[in-house]
């Protein structure tokens, strides 16, 4: 459940690695550029929901753990849902002790819907909605799942859902809206 849940974040927190379409590649590549080497401006990109699709389905094929099949993203208002399919028969070691695992099997879709708040080089993002193979799952059960888990390279450290923190990159906003997500970085000294 944490690797479906960092999907909805990792077009705005792992931005050092893209291997998707040259379009996205290059923004991507220019956006870390301007974070190590400095920036005299702030510059916005956009990142477009299909681009955002194509750099999750290639970096599922080597990041994502076994059981977790056909990750997507869509954009809304101030919000990013992230879904996939779960194999709960190849995942049952690693979720959380629940009834509600016990009672599924095989494969079953996951929808996260998590808005995004990110403002003044400040980011927030609040769990609002889980689905499980149709089923509302607590958003507090899962924050809580995700929380106890350990670090993870793709967010960062002391990273809570719900809480504030510093965005990476130089990045001054993250505005999600239908079809795309908008990215302000700002200008910047050179990254020591």
């Amino acid at each position: 459940m944490r690797h479906i849940a960092i999907l909805g974040v990792v077009f705005a927190l792992s931005l050092s690695t893209a291997h998707a379409g040259d379009g996205l590649e290059a923004m991507l590549e220019e956006l870390v550029s301007r974070h190590q080497d400095g920036a005299d401006s702030p510059k916005d990109f956009e990142i477009p929901e299909n681009e955002a699709n194509s750099y999750i389905r290639q970096q599922s094929l080597k990041d994502l753990p076994e059981g977790i099949e056909s990750p997507w993203v869509k954009f809304e208002e101030s919000l990013a849902i992230v879904g996939a399919t779960l194999n709960i028969d190849k995942l049952h070691g690693q979720l959380p002790d629940s009834a509600i695992f016990q009672f599924l099997s095989g494969r079953v879709p996951v929808e996260v819907v998590t808005r995004i708040i990110a403002a003044a080089g400040v980011g927030k993002l609040v769990l609002e909605r889980v689905t499980l193979s149709g089923v509302d799952l607590p958003p507090d059960m899962v924050a809580s799942f995700i929380s106890a888990q350990d670090a993870s390279e793709v967010l960062p450290p002391g990273f809570r859902l719900g809480e504030a923190f510093t965005l990476p990159f130089d990045l001054e906003s993250i505005q999600c809206q239908p079809g795309a997500v908008k990215v302000r970085q700002r200008a910047t000294a050179p990254a020591k």
